[in-house]
């Protein structure tokens, strides 16, 4: 929150207290007005730096600004009290000579700062309780993985208030509803099918209020010999260790085996290893010199570029190290954005072979990276957007997602994020891409069957509807996605490629070489040592 009070209306300041405050203490103070839930508000009377801008030609008064720092009006200050039309014309304004040396500045246009003093302000503080803290901890079994025994949970409340107590926690499973008057309660997880079930949980507090209703998607499906369980757990703490997707749409990867390699995370860098022939990355290997091609009767390159056989044995070493020069940096981002450092990988393979410029002047970079693909990022990539926007527009400008800002703007971010194409955040880039589509399509989904994605198709459906958003546009899977459900048809990916828009045929034999591609063949022993030796 920016430090700018208004002359006649209040500022509302966040303050967060530790926990162990009583509230009796603070009710005792002058000045507090009525809690409102875990909320008090406070007048306070601050002196705050009084400025105005006013007009060059006349004086006229343009706008009055109140601040609690000491420093200069900042643009966003300027911005937060006046607008965005008088920041404009403030910015714009050219030098006044004039008023340099003391002569009439009538003729002058725009506007000048001017500081008045110090002014006595009337703000309200808002004054934020601490809330009750209530959580569920896996006991015997970790989420994601397969247990001998049948998973517990312990569910916990605290009242950080001190004079106050938890009086109640509440479970609602499957529609039934179960109270606890103990703060920690131990219980075992009903099974459910692969889709899972909702828990729900809250606490009711001697403060005279309860939480907030949390809402946890849980599994617990036994395997056929009935010997184990597999767990899993989607919210907010748990986020990071589910599978690639899961949280974002609620669902859950199928536990049968049956799971695409390519959206299994790997664990290290080195199961991300590829040593595939890749015969355009080995033209340019040999254009620069890099593939020693003299034994080569054709020169080992053909007219269209790629390499020809003899060109790819001769390189095939170059090849396997230059096409896993990415892998840190690739499983770093997708475990970042928790998207599948396969999947990533796969797409910058069928986009550009690892070769990191492109002879398209519209398409950028290891992954093609187009301006429609950077607006969908920015789109559809909240915490992306916020981190590009705020820096350079102000939180106010920012808050209201990037469709809402000017075209000035919008370019300009644009720009900032292509300018990262070719330097060390580029796969950072990307990644944060492919979240932005996966993003979109678990709302094209929901809107479209008036469902949540796990109510309407399978985790791998998901994803492949998520590459192929990447590659296609939300155009082109919307009108498909539309067209399934209208013909009643069961939402798969598969239901899909029948309806897709002839120009976006392409998609399915996109999707095939990004999720289906085999990752388990078997490799010669002299390319596993070769590429060890990037380990030295």
């Amino acid at each position: 929150m920016r430090s700018v009070v208004h002359t006649s209306l209040h500022m509302a300041i966040i303050v967060v207290f530790a926990p162990g405050t009583s509230f009796s203490q603070m009710a005792s103070k002058p000045g507090l007005l009525e809690p409102t839930g875990r909320i008090v508000e406070m007048k306070m009377t601050i002196m705050a730096s009084h400025w105005q801008l006013a007009k060059w030609n006349d004086g006229s008064l343009v706008c009055d600004l109140h601040l609690k720092h000491e420093d200069w009006p900042t643009p966003n200050d300027i911005w937060d009290a006046c607008g965005y039309p008088v920041l404009e014309e403030w910015v714009s304004t050219p030098a006044c000579t004039e008023a340099v040396i003391g002569r009439s500045t009538k003729a002058c246009n725009g506007l000048f700062l001017k500081y008045i003093g110090k002014t006595p302000i009337t703000i309200i503080e808002i004054v934020e309780l601490p809330e009750i803290v209530v959580q569920i901890l896996p006991v015997n079994c970790n989420t994601g993985e397969w247990c001998l025994t049948r998973p517990v949970i312990e569910l916990q409340a605290y009242e950080p208030l001190a004079g106050y107590q938890i009086n109640t926690v509440q479970v609602r499973l499957g529609g039934r509803e179960t109270t606890f008057t103990e703060k920690n309660r131990r219980f075992n997880l009903p099974l459910t099918d692969e889709k899972g079930a909702w828990l729900e949980y809250w606490a009711d507090s001697t403060y005279g209020d309860r939480s907030e209703l949390f809402r946890v998607k849980y599994r617990n499906v036994v395997s056929d010999d009935g010997s184990s369980f597999h767990f899993d757990l989607l919210g907010y703490e748990w986020n990071q260790k589910a599978a690639s997707g899961a949280a974002l749409w609620n669902l859950f990867p199928p536990v049968d085996g049956s799971l695409p390699p390519a959206l299994v995370q790997p664990d290290s860098v080195y199961e991300l290893r590829t040593q595939k022939s890749y015969l355009y990355l080995a033209g340019h290997l040999v254009q620069t010199g890099d593939i020693e091609t003299s034994n080569c009767l054709d020169g080992g390159i053909n007219l269209s570029g790629a390499a020809t056989p003899c060109g790819e044995r001769a390189g095939f070493s170059q090849v396997v190290d230059w096409q896993n020069r990415y892998d840190s940096s690739i499983l770093d981002a997708a475990l970042k954005y928790n998207i599948p450092a396969r999947v990533l990988k796969n797409i910058i393979a069928q986009e550009s072979q690892f070769w990191p410029t492109s002879d398209d002047p519209f398409e950028k970079g290891l992954g093609y990276l187009t301006s429609d693909g950077v607006d969908m990022l920015l789109m559809w990539n909240l915490d992306y957007f916020l981190e590009m926007c705020i820096p350079d527009f102000g939180k106010n400008a920012c808050a209201s997602g990037y469709s809402h800002l000017s075209d000035i703007q919008k370019a300009l971010l644009r720009k900032r994020v292509l300018d990262k194409i070719g330097t060390n955040e580029e796969v950072d880039v990307l990644a944060a891409v492919l979240l932005a589509s996966a993003t979109q399509s678990g709302q094209l989904v929901q809107n479209t069957t008036r469902q949540e994605p796990s109510g309407a198709t399978t985790y791998v459906d998901m994803w492949k509807i998520a590459v192929a958003n990447y590659y296609t546009g939300s155009g082109c899977m919307g009108n498909a996605i539309e067209n399934v459900v209208a013909n009643e048809e069961p939402l798969s990916w598969k239901g899909v490629v029948p309806h897709l828009p002839e120009k976006c045929k392409l998609a399915e034999m996109y999707v095939e070489k990004i999720i289906n591609d085999p990752w388990d063949r078997p490799i010669p022993d002299i390319v596993i040592s070769h590429y060890l030796k990037m380990f030295e």
